[in-house]
């Protein structure tokens, strides 16, 4: 029966759990990728254009199979405003304003909205831009961005984003309403870079984010995000889909800016 039995020398050595031995080699550590914070941001934005375009397709098909739905389930087609009654005698049909338009083949929709002046707006928040400078107050620098990216989307992001689909003919080709739109990424990412030095200095300054420094900035940032996000997805659809393929998506209510 002693044969049996072992002590706990005789089991051989034991494993070693000493990650400090010398003559262990050293643990496998991931290298940093992205060095800077720039570089992170750049590769944030790059990761969500190629899942929005890898998944572009089967989200404009699904869109389409719900509008159809809702379109064979209601009699009548569904539309962001009533349409207009003049088959009466006795009214007249509204003369449409100079700031007024028109889009969509009549297969797809007609739409009358007021169009803001999105080429001035751009033109006048081109200007702020030139004469805005990083100082030491940063409430007052984050005051002034605000001021310019009111300046630049007229203060409604959803009135901005409609104007700018307004703006795109169904008759234009499909690249040169890309190129058209190519002004408003540029600017909206130069925007962007002009922030980050400061969104950063808000954070050093303000951690906690009990000064509204941190959360003033962050409102910022968010609000120049999101309106190069409603550009950019309007130069996907186009690139992908085309002028189309961009109306079903606005009749579907699926665009960035009819979610906000």
């Amino acid at each position: 029966m002693s044969n049996l039995l072992c002590s706990e020398n005789d089991r051989g050595p034991s494993k070693r759990t000493d990650t400090s031995d010398p003559w262990l080699p050293p643990p496998m550590v991931r290298p940093c990728k992205h060095k800077t914070e720039k570089e992170r941001i750049i590769a944030a934005r790059s990761r969500r254009k190629e899942w929005y375009h890898r998944n572009r397709r089967k989200e404009a098909a699904k869109s389409l199979e719900r509008y159809h739905l809702k379109k064979s389930i209601d009699s009548q087609p569904q539309r962001p405003l009533p349409k207009p009654q003049v088959h009466s005698p006795n009214l007249e049909p509204s003369k449409s304003a100079p700031s007024s338009s028109v889009i969509a083949d009549a297969p797809f929709m007609s739409i009358h909205c007021p169009r803001l002046e999105t080429g001035e707006m751009l033109a006048s928040a081109r200007l702020a831009l030139h004469g805005w400078h990083v100082g030491e107050d940063l409430r007052h620098i984050i005051s002034n961005m605000r001021h310019i990216v009111d300046v630049w989307t007229g203060g409604s992001l959803r009135a901005w984003g409609q104007t700018l689909y307004l703006n795109i003919q169904p008759s234009t080709d499909n690249r040169r309403a890309e190129l058209e739109l190519q002004p408003y990424v540029t600017f909206g990412q130069h925007l962007q870079e002009q922030f980050d030095e400061v969104s950063r200095r808000s954070f050093q300054n303000d951690p906690s984010g009990q000064l509204g420094i941190w959360t003033e900035a962050q409102l910022v940032q968010r609000q120049i995000s999101r309106a190069v996000d409603i550009v950019e997805e309007f130069c996907l659809i186009l690139r992908d889909g085309g002028i189309a393929s961009l109306q079903r998506s606005f009749i579907d209510c699926s665009l960035n800016f009819q979610l906000l």
